[in-house]
């Protein structure tokens, strides 16, 4: 394992994660001042309804394609081939998720309501959603996106203080999201292009149903998750109104924006876990140790993010943020046993399962919970869906090395 890149490789995602999580923190006390709750809640709640669509065309790339490129990246023509049946299924996907979509804005008259923010919701998790992160993380060059990421967030943040000074300016914030991540996606296709050499080549339409075909596990492990994670605020938005849906997404933005050093630090060592797992015990140890250090400050410094986000709100924010924490280290273990092992190992299909049971329970406890308890249903339903899943998968973990083990010795 190459340390020097790795580290590098780790300070670049940072950038890109931590440039993606920290601007949107900065912003959310302008925006809930300047907009109100409601309508930042009325803007989350239709970005929940988009997100379904976006996991459909992200179709689990994240895992399996970063996986195929780190393995092959040595063959230019290979991932040439690979680059183009994987941008195809992308835009294939996409195109099926905008039809259903289109037909669930046209079918229920209380999704037209707000029209214009569910169309520009949409068209912003498209564009993020072709974004080629997976391209970047399996060939271990993180680094050529830091900088349109950066470049892209600080527009956005200007965009925010030049053209949001009042609640009516709330359709302003996706348009600015949406340029943002279309100049970020532009520029990631033409550094793909000239300084890595990749052409889109054609493909054949047995390529991509096999593209397809072998990315189905990992599809349900990162799609079932929305059932009970975005579903939480579609139902909040439906049930109680923006102003519930508002409060909860700021607590869960503070603590995604935790967890993203997580998924920093999962990203990182993918392409090295999946060419040798020799190194997963001192990634386990990092992971863990990082993990509780997180839930535990985020608990600790509760009171003080809430009262900086909204000092009006700052208690109930807190206290919502306190009953969340303990899920960031749910999600480290997630990472840690489910992606970067069992996904590794063959246990796709384990994974899936149980993601995917767990995520369908859940939800259907969250159709009885969140009517009765508000957010604090909600935040129940989200702790709990992603500790059982936690644990399950820990428990398959400890069996298939156990099984490995074994069979070493034989």
């Amino acid at each position: 394992m190459n340390k020097n890149r790795l580290i590098k490789n780790f300070f670049s995602l940072l950038s890109l994660r931590g440039l993606e999580f920290l601007v949107p923190l900065l912003t959310i006390p302008y925006q809930l001042r300047v907009i109100g709750v409601e309508k930042y809640g009325l803007i989350g709640f239709s970005y929940s309804f988009a997100v379904y669509f976006g996991a459909i065309i992200q179709y689990g790339f994240g895992v399996t394609a970063t996986r195929d490129v780190a393995r092959r990246r040595q063959d230019e023509k290979a991932i040439s081939v690979l680059y183009s049946t994987v941008l195809a299924a992308s835009l294939l996907l996409a195109f099926a998720a905008m039809i259903i979509a289109a037909l669930i804005l046209l079918v229920f008259s209380n999704m037209r309501n707000n029209l214009s923010l569910n169309l520009l919701s949409l068209l912003l998790v498209m564009i993020q959603s072709l974004f080629p992160i997976w391209f970047f993380q399996g060939t271990e060059r993180m680094k050529y996106i830091t900088y349109l990421n950066m470049v892209s967030k600080l527009l956005f943040l200007v965009g925010l203080l030049v053209f949001v000074h009042a609640p009516v300016d709330y359709l302003i914030i996706p348009i600015i999201n949406i340029l943002s991540s279309f100049a970020v996606l532009v520029g990631a296709i033409l550094i793909i292009h000239y300084n890595f050499g990749i052409r889109i080549v054609c493909i054949s339409w047995r390529l991509i149903w096999e593209c397809l075909k072998s990315g189905r596990h990992s599809f349900v492990n990162q799609f079932a998750p929305n059932l009970y994670n975005n579903s939480v605020v579609f139902i909040l938005g439906i049930v109680f109104g923006g102003n519930a849906v508002g409060l909860y997404s700021s607590a869960t933005r503070v603590v995604d924006a935790v967890s993203s050093l997580g998924y920093i630090l999962s990203n990182t060592f993918l392409p090295y876990l999946s060419r040798s797992m020799d190194n997963h015990i001192i990634f386990r140890k990092i992971m863990l140790i990082v993990g509780g250090f997180c839930s535990m400050l985020l608990f600790v410094m509760a009171d003080m993010i809430g009262c900086f986000l909204h000092p009006s709100y700052g208690l109930k924010i807190a206290f919502l943020i306190r009953m969340t924490c303990f899920s960031v280290f749910m999600i480290f273990v997630m990472l840690t046993y489910g992606t970067n092992y069992l996904m590794l190992k063959g246990g796709e299909e384990q994974t899936a399962r149980i993601t995917l049971f767990a995520s369908i329970s859940f939800f259907i406890i969250s159709l009885i919970l969140i009517p009765r308890y508000g957010i604090v249903g909600g935040l129940i339903t989200l702790v709990g869906a992603r500790s059982v899943i936690a644990a399950a998968i820990y428990f398959v973990y400890r069996r298939m090395a156990h099984s490995l083990e074994y069979d070493a010795l034989q």
